[in-house]
């Protein structure tokens, strides 16, 4: 499992980086959708570098745990949000820390699941759906570009 690299009291926990010390993200261009306002406790969000665009993303990602994460500006690109075991991120933001904000004793994902997930959260569409639809289109643009630069197709 990943480690928590970055645990904040009423801010944030951070993970998901395969170093596990906050540097080992590749940078992406993918941009996901920010909040159209403040961000909700247990907010899951893209971790990002101060200099890339807003929504962009790589391996990282934060949880919200206070309200000082809650005022976060909307640039960080949102997958979800915590609808159970709020209270196991929370105390995981209360371990005690080195002066970079790293657990002194390593904090470790163990388990993830994902029950129900539907687009905007009252849409009757299941995420898997969206998934599979997004893969294929990025599949299909995969294809288009390689063929594009080996002069297959042309505009």
């Amino acid at each position: 499992g990943l480690m928590f690299h970055r645990v904040i009291p009423d801010f944030v926990i951070q993970g998901g980086d395969p170093k596990g010390d906050g540097t080992g993200s590749a940078p992406s261009t993918v941009i996901g959708e920010v909040p159209k306002g403040a961000y909700p406790l247990g907010a899951i969000a893209a971790a990002k570098t101060g200099a890339a665009p807003a929504g962009t993303f790589g391996d990282q990602f934060f949880i919200v745990t206070g309200p000082q994460g809650q005022a976060l500006p909307p640039e960080y690109a949102t997958w979800g949000v915590v609808t159970e075991g709020l209270d196991v991120a929370v105390a995981i933001s209360n371990v005690p820390t080195d002066a970079n904000d790293k657990p002194t004793k390593a904090v470790y994902i163990d388990k993830r699941e994902l029950k129900c997930a539907c687009v905007g959260g009252d849409s009757n569409v299941p995420l898997g759906f969206v998934s599979l639809t997004e893969n294929l289109f990025m599949i299909g643009m995969g294809l288009w570009m390689g063929a594009k630069a080996l002069g297959w197709v042309s505009l």
